[in-house]
């Protein structure tokens, strides 16, 4: 048995767990917790034999993950009654996600790499806002609902008659043809309401899916005629099939009625991309972090030295030396004096400089190594300014300037957050610490307010909009919901991509740059690439910068004289026609 047999045989053997767990009694009336109708769906739909996957199988189930994350998180979310009666099926649904995760990154990159190619491309067509037509996306939502049961229902008698009959049988070759219909239909149609309760609509999308629900109809209409005439012995079996086939015609014509009304004007086909292009190159040290300094950008090396970056002209020029070693993280900010403030990250400590300077009075008594700095909007009228710390070892700490030197708020004023800090962003009121695959929020107080659990090790994050944060690590770029305080989803997964920072640029997109040099924009709402570029050096962070964005990493070790350390990229968006 090869890997992409073994891979897509266990998720089949873990939807099939799922399903079969759903399905017993519990102590608990368990659909009052779940969206039933959606648990089906995704165990039917991703049930299939390994033998029977195709491209538009693929394409399908890229789509309906984002239905098994959510799923996940609604089961994590339940209260103290319900938690024992779902813990096996969340437990269930944890082991399906990371073998269907593992199965992604296992198929051949052509396999993958195409079916994404071919979402991307419908994400970039025509698309309207959900709130344009909300009645009728719910009554789309409410048929695709009938169409899943009824699919569900007919795959649950297949299996009996399956049991029935003798595997050389030509009749077991048809049932198993019938139900590989009846799966890809509920794939289709879990797809088509999913995608319905998204923000946005893709015309493409929607017209992908429902042809291919119409094509697979018109297969199992011809496939039970066949049973109708050589398995005359359930008559109540066909009736289900042909019951089913009824609904699904009449769903597929539900979907083209709504495009056709909601897509009125198709003659002006666009797609919009974002065309990333390096304007200037600067060579020296590696660069370790970068920080937005009036409308200048500061750049500091592993050496301590810094220089200034000037996005109009794209030129970096030497300032000054920040410290005598490396530093980590790099925070400026005005305060309520009018005073300009640059907290600095370095294995010493924390450090402060006000209007350029730095004295005993601004280095913290507390040895660590800080390896993230964010400045919230706290802090008493004449605190001249909040810096909140975070070190390698795990601690998160609020320091204040009030009394002219730099001080612990209180003797409480910190939180062990776990066993490191990888990065640190604000969020409103609250600072935001990613420890390994944990995401703490911590009040001012430096009290944890929750944590959110994430699949994977965060290397960078950052807020969005008021509802969505985008975090990043090695092998992906994840949501996670704000408001219901929970992980949400995997936008991207990749086998060979580590990806090491990320930077919001409008509530519906953001910049992403792996350690291997390429910065790209990603739409939020699809996943879906706008454009990219490679600047040649490795990378370690992207720091936006006006209309501008700037890029900057180099190499450690890099023996060269001159090696390239940073770069500002110009950002232009353009709208085209969109080829055929």
């Amino acid at each position: 048995m090869d890997r992409r047999v073994e891979l897509l045989d266990r998720v089949r053997e873990d939807a099939q767990a799922l399903a079969a767990l759903a399905s017993s009694g519990t102590n608990v009336p368990i659909n009052d917790y779940i969206d039933r109708v959606s648990l089906d769906a995704l165990c039917d739909s991703l049930a299939l034999d390994p033998e029977e996957w195709e491209p538009e199988d693929l394409e399908r189930i890229l789509i309906i993950r984002d239905g098994l994350y959510d799923l996940r998180n609604k089961l994590r979310d339940v209260d103290e009654d319900a938690a024992h009666s779902v813990d096996r099926i969340l437990s269930a649904g944890d082991r399906l996600y990371a073998d269907l995760e593992r199965a992604f990154r296992e198929l051949k990159h052509e396999e993958l790499e195409a079916a994404q190619a071919t979402i991307s491309a419908l994400h970039r067509g025509p698309h309207i806002s959900a709130l344009v037509a909300p009645q009728t996306l719910d009554v789309v939502s409410k048929e695709a609902a009938e169409v899943i049961t009824q699919a569900h229902t007919s795959l649950r008698q297949i299996d009996l008659n399956l049991l029935k009959v003798d595997r050389s049988n030509p009749e077991f070759e048809v049932l198993k043809s019938v139900k590989l219909s009846v799966q890809r239909l509920s794939a289709s149609v879990f797809a088509i309401r999913l995608s319905a309760a998204q923000r946005t609509i893709y015309y493409g999308t929607f017209k992908m899916l429902g042809d291919g629900a119409d094509r697979i109809v018109g297969e199992l209409k011809a496939l039970v005629q066949k049973i109708q005439a050589s398995y005359d012995r359930a008559a109540s079996f066909v009736s289900q099939l042909s019951t089913l086939a009824e609904q699904g015609t009449r769903f597929s014509k539900l979907v083209a009625e709504f495009l056709n009304t909601a897509f009125l004007d198709l003659d002006q086909k666009v797609e919009v991309v974002v065309q990333l292009k390096v304007q200037s190159y600067h060579s020296s040290e590696a660069i370790l972090c970068a920080a937005v300094d009036g409308d200048k950008v500061l750049l500091v090396g592993k050496s301590g030295n810094a220089w200034s970056g000037d996005p109009g002209k794209g030129s970096i020029k030497p300032r000054y030396r920040v410290n005598n070693g490396p530093v980590f993280a790099l925070q400026s900010f005005v305060n309520e004096l009018g005073e300009d403030v640059l907290a600095v990250g370095t294995d010493d400590g924390l450090q402060v400089a006000t209007e350029g300077s730095v004295d005993e009075r601004y280095r913290s008594r507390t040895r660590e190594h800080v390896v993230a700095i964010v400045c919230p909007p706290w802090g008493a009228k004449g605190s001249r300014g909040t810096v909140v710390s975070g070190s390698r070892d795990g601690v998160v700490r609020r320091w204040t300037l009030a009394g002219d030197r730099l001080s612990q708020l209180t003797d409480d004023s910190y939180e062990q957050v776990g066993r490191r800090v990888q990065c640190m962003v604000v969020n409103g009121n609250e600072v935001v610490a990613a420890s390994q695959r944990e995401l703490v929020f911590l009040d001012h107080s430096m009290k944890t307010l929750r944590t959110v659990p994430v699949p994977d090790e965060v290397a960078s994050m950052d807020v969005v909009n008021k509802d969505t944060m985008v975090v990043c690590g090695e092998g992906h770029i994840s949501i996670v919901n704000l408001v219901g305080g929970a992980y949400s989803r995997m936008i991207t997964a990749s086998n060979d991509a580590t990806y090491c920072c990320v930077a919001a640029r409008d509530a519906d997109s953001f910049y992403f740059g792996t350690t291997t040099g390429r910065v790209g924009v990603m739409q939020l709402s699809s996943g879906v690439e706008l454009g990219s570029v490679d600047v040649g050096f490795p990378l370690r962070g992207i720091l936006l910068v006006g209309k501008k964005l700037l890029a900057y990493g180099g190499d450690w070790n890099k023996a060269a004289r001159t090696p390239r350390s940073a770069a500002f990229l110009t950002v232009e968006t353009i709208t085209r026609p969109l080829t055929a």
